[in-house]
């Protein structure tokens, strides 16, 4: 797996976004699936074989991916962690 993030206030910000922009793109990614076994997250990315079956397997879990609601997590993490060692323990 590999993340990529555009940090604020970069000395060259045009430029990053440019990066950040074509590490999504169908080309790369397919690079990355054919030279790295990478699995896309673009669902425009085309391949077959073994390679595409990975691929339809991964496109099926983007298109099912679930977006987790980070404000709601946080306001609720304390007391999520309080009733989770509270389970643990027992």
């Amino acid at each position: 797996m590999s993340a990529q993030c555009v940090l604020a206030n970069n000395s060259s910000p045009e430029l990053a976004q440019k990066l950040a922009a074509w590490v999504i793109s169908p080309e790369a990614q397919k690079l990355a699936l054919d030279h790295a076994a990478y699995s896309p997250t673009n669902t425009q990315v085309t391949e077959s074989g073994a390679a595409g079956e990975q691929l339809k397997q991964m496109q099926s879990y983007v298109k099912n991916a679930v977006v987790l609601d980070w404000k709601t997590i946080n306001q609720n993490r304390p007391k999520w962690n309080t009733q989770w060692n509270r389970s643990v323990e027992q």
